[in-house]
């Protein structure tokens, strides 16, 4: 096995800032905007620097289910086992960086390996925050997690994420979407009641992403509480860890109250 091989997990720096701490009486640091969502992947080789995987600098310009269905990256820290070998034909990474979509590797004269391995531990690295600075100033401001509202920038046209790669993807006629919007009982008085739009959602994701694993198909099939959320279940695969955080309550509580009890 090559020395070169990686495997993708999250460095126990990030995963520490990132999971909510129960009962602690304490609040936990949050990450920098420009690193919210970071993976770190870890090269077996310990002289090789390992690579932070910024997922804010990708899904501006391409969807999650390009990545996670197209090229097939596993939705899970852990679970993708990546080699140089793989990305130089064109596998994995390699699927966008061979030189044409993006940077290819190179090595030796004109190395771009330290394009990836960085060798700035997360949150340090001056070059990578002036460019998330550039990119959000540009987009419409969220209040948390990367504090840019991925969606509202979508809706308006400032982003036109990659869907497709040739001789990667396949095509995907395009579903009419007679969903709507989907009404979430808060069960708490007071409290909004959530409105899930699949249209939303299927801007960047494919069906098979949320559906049968997470969610089951049949309306109201799926109980799940806030406490399931926060441990990275349901909503909570990935609001929390790449989509904007589960502190962002508005964002989803945003049906008007009923008022008079009725």
């Amino acid at each position: 096995m090559s020395v070169c091989r990686w495997l993708a997990v999250i460095s126990s720096a990030v995963l520490l800032l990132t999971l909510p701490a129960w009962g602690t009486g304490r609040r936990t640091r949050p990450l920098p905007p420009h690193e919210y969502g970071t993976v770190v992947l870890s090269p077996d080789d310990p002289t090789a620097s390992p690579v932070p995987f910024r997922h804010w600098e990708h899904r501006s310009r391409h969807t999650c289910r390009l990545c996670h269905v197209d090229i097939g990256f596993a939705m899970q820290a852990g679970q993708t086992e990546i080699t140089c070998e793989q990305i130089k034909s064109g596998l994995w990474c390699g699927a966008c960086h061979n030189g044409r979509v993006a940077f290819g590797i190179v090595s030796g004269a004109g190395s771009t390996c330290e394009r990836c391995h960085s060798p700035f531990p997360v949150g340090r690295d001056r070059n990578i925050r002036a460019e998330f600075e550039k990119l959000s100033a540009r987009l419409p401001a969220g209040r948390f997690g990367n504090g840019v509202d991925w969606a509202a920038a979508s809706r308006k046209g400032l982003l036109k994420p990659l869907d497709f790669l040739e001789g990667v993807s396949f095509d995907r006629p395009r579903l009419e979407n007679r969903q709507g919007d989907v009404s979430l009982d808060a069960r708490l008085n007071g409290l909004p009641d959530i409105l899930f739009s699949h249209r939303e959602h299927a801007v960047w994701n494919s069906c098979d992403l949320c559906h049968p694993d997470l969610f089951v198909l049949k309306s109201g099939q799926t109980r799940f509480t806030m406490r399931d959320l926060f441990a990275g279940r349901f909503c909570g695969f990935c609001h929390g860890s790449v989509a904007f955080p589960l502190k962002d309550c508005g964002r989803c509580h945003s049906k008007p109250v009923r008022q008079g009890g009725s």
